[in-house]
């Protein structure tokens, strides 16, 4: 079945008589744009979506309709387009998607582009979908709702599953949200958020949990504003715990850390798998004019570019 959608397109013109504006449809088939959606080339999938977009409203009925008619693909490639649209209606469109939807990966996407559009009225479906039966939707939304999941509801399961569930992989991203969330303008949520992060983070950080959940919990906790997670990040870095982790934990020492990490960052240039990390944290502390990693990056010829000159 071709999908056709009636554009408008105005024009002022002069007939010489009593009418001097005059509007003219015309019919414009979508079919050619919704099937590209399917393409194996991504660059065509994002001609067609970007076309699709281009026409506005108007196409939002046909993208809906191929949301829900036909292959995945295509409607993967839909949910990108209404997201290009930008209007209340594709707005809504989207909505709809992300609440009724039988596949995961549509509601999933069609949440990640309500919150890369920052769209007040995504907040609803956003945290409504924070306790989705399906783990890729909870996580899809949780690196979301930026700073538009501002219940305390939504920030406590935030945190939780930072802390918990959150693939170690996807732990960055969770971490954005509750940033973003903490420099928002509803600073009500921003101060719940942190004293959640203080309140879940401190007792896992003072006691013998796995690695896993200590570096979690001090790398959230110092974005809350803790100021003794060092030592269990050095700790983490020198480790011989998930590399995902000790490379989240190398990168925070080199933003954020002291002279006490220079020396597991010393170590950790001579390991292959995690020398590119340390070299770019020692590098960072030596232009953050810390004296020892400066000298760790002069004794290291050729694994680390040589520090900015004093003054």
């Amino acid at each position: 079945m071709r999908l056709v959608v009636q554009a408008l397109l105005v024009a002022l013109v002069v007939v010489g008589c009593d009418r001097s504006d005059q509007r003219y449809v015309a019919a414009t088939d979508l079919g050619p744009m919704i099937a590209q959606l399917g393409a194996d080339e991504q660059m065509d999938v994002d001609e067609a979506a970007e076309r699709l977009a281009g026409i506005g409203g108007p196409a939002v009925p046909a993208l809906e309709s191929a949301i829900a008619r036909e292959s995945h693909t295509v409607a993967l490639g839909a949910i990108d387009a209404l997201s290009q649209v930008g209007s209340e209606r594709a707005v809504t469109a989207l909505v709809n998607v992300a609440r009724t939807q039988t596949d995961a990966e549509l509601r999933a996407t069609a949440l990640l582009k309500l919150g890369e559009g920052g769209h007040a009225a995504a907040r609803p479906v956003l945290e409504e979908a924070l306790g989705d039966g399906s783990e890729m939707v909870r996580q899809t939304a949780a690196v979301a709702c930026g700073a538009l999941c501002t219940s305390p509801a939504a920030i406590d399961r935030i945190v939780d599953m930072g802390l918990g569930d959150m693939p170690a992989v996807e732990l960055g991203r969770l971490q954005l949200t509750l940033v973003q969330l903490m420099a928002g303008e509803d600073q009500a949520a921003a101060a719940y958020a942190r004293e959640v992060i203080r309140k879940r983070t401190k007792p896992i950080l003072g006691g013998e949990a796995s690695v896993d959940a200590r570096t979690r919990a001090a790398l959230i906790a110092a974005d809350g504003g803790a100021t003794d997670v060092e030592p269990v990040l050095v700790e983490i870095a020198g480790g011989s715990g998930p590399l995902i982790l000790r490379l989240a934990a190398i990168q925070w020492l080199g933003g954020h850390g002291t002279a006490a990490g220079v020396p597991v960052l010393g170590a950790a240039l001579q390991d292959r798998t995690t020398a590119p990390a340390a070299a770019i944290a020692l590098q960072a502390l030596a232009s953050r004019g810390v004296g020892e990693a400066r000298a760790t990056v002069l004794q290291a010829p050729g694994k680390v570019s040589r520090p900015p000159a004093d003054g």
